[in-house]
């Protein structure tokens, strides 16, 4: 075979290699989930990551960060209120002691409050989500009982220790946090309120609006912007991503993914 064969065999060969990785490209843009795309690029690309995660339910169900913190260089405090998702919590994270575990709610006060809970032992004849349920106000409990019928009857009121978000950061001497996620019934905005973007270098920030009223749904984006964030949505939460850090490759990736999706007749 001539020289001018081979190249072109091999020129043939590289343009199918580099397609095929085009497509796989394409294909995960389109389908990764939103929060998996911005959690991976954190936790696999810079290095050792810090987090706090506010409602950190057991570490594991249904939770978005179980696979980087368990396969990763990172550190972190991951608090939960209720006693016995506690006790689960620290048993899920007891092989990384990088990972630490703190049982209070985060307030706007030290000290001790209010929570209510679902009742542990009806749980089981419950929705799998059911134990989630926790919060500082009965009425976000309440408003669950077109699922939960009679919801009212189960609801427990404890008395817990509580925190503020820079008291928490005192007692665990983090005066940096790359990545800070929020999950606590409504009370979500009240919590990122105390968050100081800025001075902590947070890159990225999820937190659930689904609880939240519309003006605080704004108020909370409004907190994004001012910090130089920009504000994703995706699914029941916000997604806030450093400018600074996401770059402009982040507004290409967003464009090229909406207009796959589109394409494909799928939600953004």
């Amino acid at each position: 075979m001539s020289r001018i064969g081979t190249t072109f065999i091999k020129f043939v060969a590289w343009a199918a290699r580099g397609f095929k990785r085009v497509v796989r490209t394409l294909g995960r843009i389109q389908h990764e989930n939103l929060e998996h795309h911005y959690l991976r690029r954190i936790f696999e690309e810079s290095g050792e990551t810090t987090f706090l995660q506010i409602g950190a339910h057991d570490g594991k169900t249904l939770d978005p960060m179980y696979r980087y913190l368990t396969t990763t260089e990172c550190s972190g405090v991951m608090v939960e209120p209720v006693p016995w998702l506690f006790a689960r919590l620290v048993a899920n994270y007891k092989p990384f002691p990088m990972i630490r575990c703190e049982n209070c709610v985060i307030s706007d006060h030290d000290g001790t409050t209010s929570f209510y809970t679902v009742r542990e032992d009806i749980l089981k004849s419950q929705p799998e989500w059911g134990d989630m349920l926790g919060s500082l106000s009965r009425e976000q409990i309440v408003s669950h009982r077109d699922l939960i019928p009679d919801v009212e009857d189960y609801i427990e009121e404890q008395q817990l220790p509580c925190l503020t978000v820079r008291s928490l950061l005192q007692k665990y001497g983090l005066n940096h946090v790359d990545v800070v996620l929020i999950d606590v019934e409504g009370y979500d905005y009240e919590v990122l309120k105390q968050v100081d973007l800025r001075l902590l270098g947070v890159k990225v920030i999820i937190f659930e609006n689904v609880h939240l009223s519309k003006g605080d749904r704004r108020a909370a984006e409004r907190y994004l912007t001012n910090a130089n964030m920009r504000v994703r949505r995706f699914n029941l939460d916000t997604i806030g991503v450093s400018r600074e850090w996401a770059g402009w490759s982040d507004v290409f990736f967003i464009a090229i993914r909406r207009v796959l999706r589109r394409l494909n007749g799928l939600p953004n």
